[in-house]
C-alpha cells in the first residue's frame, strides 16, 4: 500500500476537502482536476459521462485538455476508442490503466492511438467508473504524458485513495447545490429536492431535514427518528450510517469507502441509497451556522441488469477488443465496414472474430448477432 509522506498526507487532505466543496460548488472542479493531477503526476483529467448503447461521450468537467482534440474525440475518436466499451463495464470504484484493459501493442496500433493520441505525446491513462448502469455511466480519468512514463502501481493506489471521495462527491453533486447559500435559501432549495436530505450531527442528531425526509422518517421503514436521533430500520444499515457519520466528523479524509452508498433498503428491484457528506471543512463549515456537522443524501437506485454486450462479455470472457468487433457487428456487416468503424485494420477484425466464435461456440457472424439478441430478450422488463 502507498505510503504518503508528511507533505503529501497535506496535499491529499486539501484535494478531499476540495472535492467535498466541488459537490456543493461545481464551477471548483477544475481546481480539483488539476490538484488530482498533481497527486498523480498526469498532464490532464476529466469528469465524463459514456453511454453505452450509442458510445456518445458528454463532459462533465476538465482540465488542460487541448480544446481543438477535446473537439476531435467527441466528434470522432470517441467512436474509436478501443477501450470502450470494455472499460465501461469495469467494476465501479476499481483503478485501471491501459495495459489492464488491453495489451498495449494492440492500443498503439489502433487508429485512434496513432492520430489522437501520439500526436498529444499521451503515453497512459488512469481510469474508474463513478457511478454506471446498463445504459452507461460516469467516470473520471486522468492522462499521463510520455516523458512521465506509464503510470505504475503507487500512482493506481495514489489514484484509488482519491476514488471513494469523487463517487461521494459526483453523486451528491448530482443533487444539489447549495454553495453559500443562508439558511432560508438552503431551505427552500432542499425541499424542492427530490432526494431526502437531513443535515445531523456526529452522534446523528437531527438538525434539518427536508420535506422529502420528513415523510421518509415520518413512514419509519427506511429511516427514524427516535428522540431526535438519526437511525436506519435495518441493523447492518444502521450500523454503517453510525461509523460513517462518525468518520465524517472525524475530518475528510477519514471518510473513505464507508458512506460512498449505504444500502438502506432493497425492495421491487430498486435500493434507498444514502451518501454521506462531510460539514466541517471548506466552504460546507458555513451551513447552517455549524450546527451540523455531516449531510446525508438518501435516494432511489433502480438496480438494472448487464445489458446484453456486458451480459455476453462476462459470461465468455471476451477482451477489449473481441467486444468491440461484437458491438460493431449488431451495427454493420461486412469486415471491411467493422475495420473502419472500428479503426482497425481487417486482418485484426478476422481474428477477433475467430477467437469470438471459439469463445461462444458458433460458427457464424450472425449466430453471434442472435446470442446478443437471445441475452437481450432475457432482460426483465
Amino acid at each position: 500500500m502507498v505510503m504518503l509522506v508528511s507533505d503529501e498526507v497535506k496535499q491529499f487532505s486539501r484535494l478531499v476537502e476540495n472535492i467535498y466543496d466541488a459537490a456543493l460548488d461545481a464551477s471548483r472542479w477544475p481546481d480539483v482536476l488539476e490538484a488530482t493531477c498533481e497527486f498523480v503526476r498526469g498532464c490532464t483529467a476529466n469528469l465524463f459521462y459514456q453511454n453505452v448503447l450509442n458510445n456518445k461521450v458528454f463532459s462533465f468537467h476538465s482540465w488542460g485538455e487541448d480544446a481543438h482534440y477535446r473537439e476531435l474525440y467527441f466528434s470522432k475518436y470517441a467512436a474509436l476508442n478501443p477501450l470502450f466499451p470494455a472499460s465501461s463495464f469495469l467494476e465501479v470504484g476499481t483503478v485501471h490503466a491501459i495495459s489492464d484493459v488491453m495489451p498495449m501493442d494492440e492500443f498503439l496500433a489502433s487508429r485512434m492511438y496513432k492520430e489522437w493520441v501520439k500526436p498529444q505525446a499521451i503515453s497512459d491513462v488512469l481510469y474508474t467508473n463513478l457511478e454506471r448502469s446498463a445504459a452507461g455511466g460516469a467516470a473520471l480519468a486522468v492522462r499521463r504524458l510520455e516523458r512521465d512514463g506509464l503510470f505504475d502501481e503507487g500512482a493506481k493506489e495514489r489514484f484509488g485513495l482519491l476514488v471513494p471521495h469523487f463517487q461521494r462527491a459526483i453523486s451528491i453533486g448530482g443533487v444539489v447545490n447549495f454553495h453559500k447559500a443562508n439558511e432560508s435559501m438552503l431551505s427552500a432549495t432542499l425541499d424542492r429536492l427530490s432526494a431526502s436530505v437531513m443535515l445531523v450531527t456526529a452522534e446523528g442528531r437531527l438538525v434539518y431535514v427536508n420535506a422529502k425526509a420528513d415523510s421518509m422518517l415520518n413512514a419509519g421503514d427506511v429511516l427514524r427518528a427516535p428522540k431526535g436521533r438519526l437511525t436506519a430500520a435495518d441493523t447492518r444499515a444502521d450500523r454503517e450510517l453510525r461509523q460513517a457519520m462518525a468518520d465524517a466528523a472525524r475530518g475528510d479524509a477519514e471518510l473513505g469507502v464507508q458512506g460512498v452508498a449505504i444500502v438502506l433498503a432493497d425492495r421491487d428491484h430498486a435500493s434507498q441509497v444514502a451518501h454521506v457528506l462531510p460539514l466541517m471543512s471548506g466552504e460546507r463549515r458555513n451551513i447552517l451556522g455549524q450546527r451540523a456537522t455531516v449531510a446525508i443524501f438518501v435516494h432511489q437506485v433502480t438496480s438494472g441488469a448487464p445489458g446484453p454486450l456486458e451480459a455476453v462479455t462476462k459470461l465468455y470472457g471476451l477482451t477489449a477488443g473481441e467486444v468491440r468487433v461484437l458491438a460493431a457487428l449488431a451495427e454493420t456487416s461486412g469486415v471491411a465496414n467493422m475495420a473502419e468503424s472500428l479503426g482497425i485494420s481487417e486482418a485484426t477484425v478476422k481474428t477477433h472474430l475467430q477467437r469470438l466464435f471459439t469463445k461462444t461456440g458458433v460458427r457464424r457472424q450472425t449466430d453471434l448477432i442472435k446470442l446478443l439478441a437471445k441475452h437481450a430478450a432475457s432482460l426483465p422488463a
